[in-house]
């Protein structure tokens, strides 16, 4: 079944819920820029991580979302564990939302905790934490710089966390939004990847018309790129179609990075956008 859908683009049919898709896709990429840096915290500031952490958990809705929210603060306890226990013990304490998650902490060997501290974890979260297992621990000490990788922090400048109750209300609110909506991003993609041309163009169009210029370029690194990648050669006539009838697709191609795609693909792109291929 299909409708015609109210937002510009070269293709006017699209599959019933289109619509829907692209306004969810849309709250997930506002969202993200507050949330993604939730899990960046840690790295450098393990007191404010902490008290964002807790205040997510007590965020309405996040309780669906705790397991998604036990991954930064496994980083938090690995890298500052000693430090920061007393503060985790505390909060566990006084916050059953985040003791629930204390105890969704899977063991990493990428995120090494002393015995000492899984046992005080243990205790704060009243269920069993403990180290990995032996056969966890093997296959990650058979693949060097595995564990290095995983546990990495981000190149660039560290992200600055919230310094009042009003930013760490929006980092909140916005980390539950984009828990709840980040299936659209999913979706988005494999549609990019795997859908007829002009399901899967029309779409990205119809997204890059709709959002601002955060949000095309979103697009174009995101799931445009890897359309070009996966389905470049099959589909880059159809691409340029769209991008001489649409500046806001053209602005989205900008967002591209060439990731192995060869001369005359990488060409026909470059001109398609009005940018230098070298």
């Amino acid at each position: 079944m299909y409708l015609q859908i109210s937002i510009p683009c070269p293709f006017h049919t699209l599959p019933l819920g289109t619509e829907d898709l692209i306004a969810t896709w849309l709250r997930c990429e506002r969202a993200e820029h507050r949330a993604l840096p939730v899990f960046e915290y840690p790295h450098r500031h393990p007191a404010r991580a902490l008290e964002i952490i807790v205040r997510i958990a007590e965020e309405p809705g996040a309780e669906d979302h705790l397991a998604g929210l036990a991954d930064p603060l496994l980083l938090l306890i690995s890298r500052w564990g000693m430090d920061t226990i007393d503060s985790i013990e505390a909060a566990a304490a006084t916050s059953a939302r985040f003791r629930l998650c204390l105890g969704m902490v899977d063991p990493n060997p990428a995120q090494p905790i002393p015995q000492a501290l899984w046992n005080r974890l243990t205790q704060a979260a009243n269920l069993p934490l403990g180290p990995p297992d032996d056969s966890s621990v093997r296959l990650f000490s058979g693949i060097p710089g595995l564990a290095q990788a995983i546990s990495a922090e981000i190149p660039g400048p560290s992200p600055t966390p919230p310094d009042t109750d009003l930013e760490l209300g929006l980092v909140a609110k916005d980390w539950v939004t984009y828990q709840e909506t980040r299936w659209a991003s999913w979706e988005v993609d494999r549609i990019a990847r795997h859908e007829p041309a002009d399901q899967a163009i029309g779409l990205l169009c119809s997204l890059a018309e709709a959002g601002d210029s955060s949000a095309r370029g979103t697009i174009g690194a995101g799931p445009l790129e890897n359309l070009l990648v996966y389905r470049g050669h099959e589909l880059i006539a159809q691409v340029e179609d769209v991008a001489r009838r649409s500046s806001a697709f053209r602005e989205a191609l900008s967002g591209v990075w060439r990731r192995g795609m060869n001369d005359t693909l990488w060409r026909r792109i470059c001109i398609s956008r009005g940018t230098d291929a070298t």
